[in-house]
């Protein structure tokens, strides 16, 4: 399965479709990323999802992402990587 088809829905913008379930898609997709140890692929995912994260109120979505922002702290040590961790951490401070 090639990248493409694993698009998140979160792709098509903080303003188009069903925000939750786009931020929900893409939080599962990151986690997959993160368990194949595709570092890349989750730091897109993370850094699309940090456009999301204010436009939805789900504390199930919040709490989710919150794991997998704490294991990918754990797992990815590059410049990249601290800048989308930073983007996620400051999503998920704005309430």
């Amino acid at each position: 399965m090639t990248r493409k088809h694993l698009s998140p829905l979160a792709d098509n913008g903080p303003t188009s479709g069903f925000q939750r379930s786009a931020l929900l898609h893409g939080i599962y997709l990151a986690r997959a990323h993160l368990l194949a140890h595709d570092t890349e692929a989750t730091l897109h995912t993370l850094l699309r999802l940090a456009d999301h994260v204010p436009h939805v109120q789900s504390i199930r979505c919040r709490s989710l992402l919150r794991r997998i922002r704490r294991q990918a702290g754990t797992h990815i040590h590059s410049p990249d990587g601290a800048d989308a961790l930073a983007r996620i951490d400051r999503a998920l401070s704005v309430s």
